[in-house]
C-alpha cells in the first residue's frame, strides 16, 4: 500500500510540473504578441507623421502660389493705371 501511494503521489508531482512549464510558454507566447502589436502601432504612428508632413507641405505650396498671383495682378494693375 505504501508503495503504490508514493507511486501515484510521485505521478501526481510530475504531472503538475508539466502543465505548470506549458502554462510558463503560454505566457511567453502572449508576451511576444503584445510586442509584435506594440510594434506594428508605433509604424502607423510613423506613416501618420509623414502624412503630417506631406500636408504640410502642400499648404506651403498653396501659400506660395497665393503671393505669385497677388503680385501678379498688382503689377499688372499698376502697369495699366500707368501707362
Amino acid at each position: 500500500l505504501k508503495k503504490n501511494s508514493l507511486r501515484s503521489i510521485a505521478i501526481g508531482f510530475s504531472a503538475t510540473q508539466q502543465q505548470q512549464q506549458q502554462q510558463q510558454q503560454q505566457q511567453q507566447q502572449q508576451q511576444q504578441q503584445q510586442q509584435q502589436q506594440q510594434q506594428q502601432q508605433q509604424q502607423q504612428q510613423q506613416q501618420q507623421q509623414q502624412q503630417q508632413q506631406q500636408q504640410q507641405q502642400q499648404q506651403q505650396q498653396q501659400q506660395q502660389q497665393q503671393q505669385g498671383l497677388s503680385y501678379s495682378w498688382l503689377m499688372l494693375h499698376a502697369n495699366s493705371a500707368n501707362p
